[in-house]
């Protein structure tokens, strides 16, 4: 990857005072700088840099075509003029086709030739410079000849504004500030929105939704998941078409181009106009909200929601069944329960009525014998009330968020319209946001609730108001904060709204270091900032609650527990939810339960009694991961729980395949492409007896009497050899012909090696001969150097004991080259068709502490596990297949037909979501 190239500051050493030519100037440098950074990676990048701001100082950003026209690139541009946010269409013809902006004023013309607006503007104003707005093809007029200029490519940059793989992972590594006009700085996507007159209760909620990373990231890639392209791929797409969402609706499109504006990091404005996106706002809800007319930020945001949803997923009635990028990120599902509320009239002594229950407070309550209805409806928001504003006291109350979620406990009950109800929540989103109801009906100032409503930062629990929580958990930070203030007048008149959100908190990478020579970056602890229209403020987050709080975004964060096991569980549930939801043959009904470190947190024991039972009621176990330093090498070890369920539901065959989901990447092999490629082999390792299950003896180094011994006993008999055999011929027998077996012992040493060697070959032979079933035999040794020199030699199956297949298939698993790429399953019989066998199923990584909670796990071994366990554990064969399908998909590069989508381990840039997202979508055209 080439470095990134040092600029320095050319206003140093720019002719002239003239603020344009220096801003010229600087940003001709820069992109010169890319440019050569980018076209030699392995040369010198800043001496690239430098030779590019020394051809800036001395020709003021001389055009590459002469001095003749770099008169009028350094003297006539004024970008104070240009933002190319108002509708593309001629102010003289009014016509959209073929339009030209002046670089000098910042008018439209349609076409350039002889008679044309563009021409006759450029000789009565003396106005020269003109771009083309499709092809930003910049020309000089009248004399009709083009210009390609460094110094011209942050305006070419606006106009189509992509970003590549690098760029959008370098805006959350580091709060890195870019330069705008007059050498203001900012930093890309904490800048301003324009306000013409009252449409900055809309610029609020684009801000807030704006620093939502999947969506942004989403809408930055133009509505493509991300590709393992590489930053040198990128550069030369800088400029291509934005992607699925070109086919979209104009206002998905008009948004996506308003978040890519904020977030540029090479803007000549440290400030977005969001006219653009706000006319065709007011076009699509048939005036409903207008710039000129003060809005609801709740009322315009639910608005948004749908219909940016509706129209990615292609209308309403595809939206209810679709899911977008808006439904991913913010639809949970409510329960909600309900009785009519009936009251004696007390006039008519016969008729019998349900009276409302009231507990010892004399709150209302449900009545146990009256009819309860219960449904379960979608939501994009949730809305909390606030309690009445003392009549009698001058002060204003506080009231802390979690009291006001009690709303959601299902317990408390609310009455209106004629019935009582109670709320609980189903499901949770990735992205909760939640409503503070603030205003009546009227929405007078006198009348609305300014009530302060303390929260948290960091680690909002919404567990109390949740039966069944998300694998990810259920504690959410604060990512956005929109808040009220009213001034004289009525509140939709004079309301001032703001939204606050922050940047990443996380050490900066070191992305973006000017030299080898430049320290480390520091830590970067989360900035917040207040935006209020073109008012951009840093704040404490110590006193973010002392604003009238209406509008909140909440993200949600992974819980203490076994690294990144709930993150890619999750994906896979996802999948093996997608497959029940379409078959109509059988339906998927799955629980999730403590185990290992997370149920030591919760239980005190890795196998706590009621996750075992429920493993042993159901027909198979899905796994994330087990253990992690917290726990360390105690007494009491995630480990010793896993080695517990093995045991308990007689786990006897592990069974893990070594190739490559995808041909395509072979390139991530530590071996060469010539030898990884076409290997194909399937560990099958005896898991509940030999050296891990026998007697041993802790040696006792603490007394001055004992030799200080120990010793482990490995214990294998006929029977056990025999039934893992029988299983690694079933699974030979799979292939046609039936695949090889390749027996692995130490039998000229040890004595349960020799057994093992007989009783496998008097079981082939005797068993499987005449089906086709050939085993030969390797010693461990032997066969740990093949698979790495020569892997290919072993394909078919692999057949070994305990411990050497402990080693040897942690071995084969890094030939693909990601440890997150292969699954693996547990079995307690043969998994024939016919007869299903219990199992347990788990990616062969492990915890990945250090990566847990970031997003960026790669969950493809645990989705293809279940796939395992649909097809051994449920006989799903053809649904198995097509996750297997659907995955070769999402990893093939594009050259091969595939998506390309991969995470960091294998080179791309997807987070965990995305390479879900991906794969559901692969899936739905397999089934």
């Amino acid at each position: 990857m080439p470095k990134r190239a040092r600029v320095d500051d050319p206003h140093k050493e720019a002719d002239g005072d003239d603020a344009s030519v220096r801003d010229a100037a600087y940003w001709a440098a820069l992109a010169d700088a890319e440019v050569a950074a980018a076209s030699n990676a392995g040369a010198n990048a800043d001496a690239a840099a430098a030779a590019a701001a020394g051809a800036v100082s001395a020709g003021a950003a001389a055009s590459k075509h002469g001095a003749a026209h770099a008169l009028y690139l350094d003297t006539q541009i004024d970008r104070r003029l240009l933002d190319f946010d108002f509708e593309k269409v001629c102010s003289v013809t009014l016509s959209n086709m073929n339009i030209y902006a002046c670089l000098v004023c910042g008018k439209y013309f349609q076409g350039r030739g002889k008679r044309t607006p563009a021409l006759l503007h450029s000789i009565n104003d003396g106005h020269r410079v003109f771009i083309h707005l499709d092809t930003t093809q910049v020309y000089i007029l009248p004399e009709n000849y083009t210009v390609d200029d460094a110094s011209l490519h942050d305006i070419q940059r606006l106009l189509k504004l992509t970003y590549d793989e690098e760029t959008i992972a370098r805006l959350d590594a580091r709060n890195a500030q870019a330069r705008g006009l007059g050498a203001l700085t900012y930093i890309p996507g904490f800048v301003g929105l324009n306000n013409i007159s009252h449409n900055d209760a809309m610029n609020v909620v684009v801000q807030a939704l704006a620093h939502v990373p999947p969506l942004r990231n989403y809408l930055l890639r133009g509505g493509e998941p991300a590709s393992a392209r590489t930053p040198q791929d990128a550069v030369h797409t800088v400029t291509a078409a934005a992607g699925h969402l070109a086919h979209s609706t104009e206002l998905v499109r008009r948004f996506a181009t308003l978040v890519r504006r904020i977030w540029n990091p090479h803007a000549f404005k440290a400030q977005v106009s969001p006219h653009e996106f706000l006319q065709e706002v007011a076009n699509g809800s048939d005036g409903r909200f207008k710039l000129t007319e003060p809005a609801d930020p709740v009322e315009f945001l639910g608005w948004l929601l749908n219909r940016l949803h509706f129209d990615l997923a292609g209308g309403p009635a595809a939206g209810r069944k679709r899911r977008t990028i808006i439904s991913q990120c913010f639809q949970g599902r409510l329960r909600v329960e309900s009785q009519d509320v009936v009251v004696r009239t007390g006039f008519d002594d016969t008729v019998t009525a349900n009276e409302t229950v009231h507990d010892e407070q004399g709150r209302v309550q449900f009545s146990t014998t009256s009819d309860t209805r219960v449904d379960t409806t979608p939501f994009w928001l949730l809305a909390l009330d606030l309690p009445p504003i003392p009549v009698f006291q001058d002060t204003t109350p506080q009231v802390p968020l979690a009291h006001l979620l009690a709303k959601y406990d299902g317990v408390s009950v609310q009455e209106a319209q004629g019935r009582l109800r109670r709320y609980r929540i189903a499901d949770l989103p990735p992205y909760l946001i939640l409503h503070v109801r603030r205003f009546t009906k009227n929405r007078f100032v006198e009348e609305r609730n300014a009530t302060t409503v303390t929260f948290p930062t960091v680690g909002l629990d919404v567990g109390a108001a949740t039966d069944v929580g998300p694998p990810l958990g259920m504690v959410y930070n604060l990512l956005a904060n929109v808040t009220h203030e009213a001034l004289a007048g009525t509140v939709r008149e004079r309301s001032v709204w703001r939204c606050q959100v922050h940047t990443p908190e996380h050490a900066a990478d070191a992305h973006g270091q000017d030299t080898d020579a430049d320290p480390a970056p520091a830590p970067a602890p989360a900035r917040w900032f207040e935006m209020q229209d073109l008012h951009v403020d840093e704040v404490n987050k110590e006193v973010l609650f002392l604003g009238e709080t209406y509008i909140q975004v909440w993200e949600r964060v992974v819980l203490p527990g076994d690294g990144i096991g709930p993150e890619v569980v999750e994906q896979a549930v996802r999948v093996l939810q997608r497959v029940s939801d379409k078959s109509s043959a059988f339906k998927l009904e799955m629980t999730s339960y403590d185990f290992g470190g997370a149920a030591i947190d919760s239980a005190g024991e890795p196998l706590p009694a009621a996750t075992l039972d429920a493993c042993k009621a159901a027909d198979a176990i899905l796994l994330g991961a087990v253990g992690g330093p917290k726990w360390g090498v105690g007494k009491v070890r995630p480990e010793q729980g896993l080695l517990a369920i093995r045991k308990e539901l007689d786990l006897y065959a592990n069974v893990r395949p070594a190739l490559f989901p995808s041909e395509s990447l072979l390139e991530h092999s530590p071996l060469r492409p010539e030898v990884a490629k076409g290997t194909h082999f399937i560990v099958i390792r005896e898991l509940v007896k030999g050296l891990y299950y026998g007697d041993r003896k802790e040696a006792d180094l603490d007394s001055p009497d004992s030799k200080g011994e120990a010793y482990d006993m490995m214990v294998y008999d006929r029977a056990d050899v025999q039934r893992i055999t029988r299983l690694a011929a079933y699974l030979a027998l799979q292939s046609n012909p039936p695949a090889k077996i390749h027996s692995i012992d130490k039998a000229n040493v040890l004595a349960t090696s020799r057994l093992w060697r007989r009783v496998v070959t008097e079981t082939i032979e005797n068993e499987f001969k005449d089906k086709g079933v050939e085993v030969d035999h390797h010693l461990v040794d032997s066969a740990a150097m093949v698979m790495v020199a020569n892997p290919r030699k072993l394909n078919g199956i692999v057949l070994t004991e305990n411990m050497f297949g402990d080693i040897l298939s942690d071995e084969s698993s890094v030939i693909p080259g990601a440890l997150g790429l292969l699954p693996s399953a547990s079995l307690s019989e043969l998994p024939t068709g016919e007869a299903p066998c219990k199992g347990l199923y788990e990616p062969i990584h492990g915890s990945a502490p250090d990566i847990a909670g970031r997003g960026i796990a790669n969950p493809v071994g645990t989705i293809l596990s279940a796939a395992l366990l649909l097809r051994w554990s449920l006989g799903r064969d053809a649904e198995a297949t097509a996750i297997e399908q659907a995955v070769r998909k999402t990893l093939d590069s594009a050259d091969i037909g595939g998506a390309g989508v991969r995470t960091g381990d294998l080179g791309g840039s997807a987070t965990t979501a995305e390479v879900g997202d991906k794969v559901l979508a692969a899936l739905d055209s397999l089934l």
